[in-house]
């Protein structure tokens, strides 16, 4: 889901998935993925800003690999001016497979998206 491109000087572990931010994201097996979040503050107070931070934690269980893996998601929508505009700010965790066999490292990876409607 990620279109990166093989830096051929490269001489580390290749993850299976490939190069930059990929991730197995499916396939035969389990996947539990809980999340939650919370919008403030109340509509009734009608601010300009209003934040919503959110957790998620995601459990995969592949069968085309030995170890299983779980990774966190923690982050805001800060929302303004109702949903006319939104930043998000998100760090991430995401498993590294190298190896069918071997459990996966877990990389970081910090996303900022800005969103508006007009």
């Amino acid at each position: 889901m990620n279109i990166a491109s093989n830096d051929p000087n490269f001489i580390g572990d290749r993850a299976i998935a490939g190069p930059g931010n990929l991730q197995p994201t499916i396939g035969t097996g389990n996947i539990i993925y809980a999340q939650a979040g919370l919008l403030l503050p109340s509509q009734s107070e009608k601010p300009k800003i209003r934040i919503q931070p959110f957790a998620a934690y995601t459990h995969k269980s592949f069968e085309a690999f030995d170890k299983s893996s779980s990774q966190f998601d923690v982050g805001a929508n800060w929302l303004i001016d109702g949903h006319h505009a939104k930043i998000t700010t998100q760090y991430s965790t995401r498993p590294v497979y190298t190896s069918p066999t071997e459990s996966p490292k877990s990389k970081g990876e910090f996303i900022v998206q800005f969103h508006i409607y007009l």
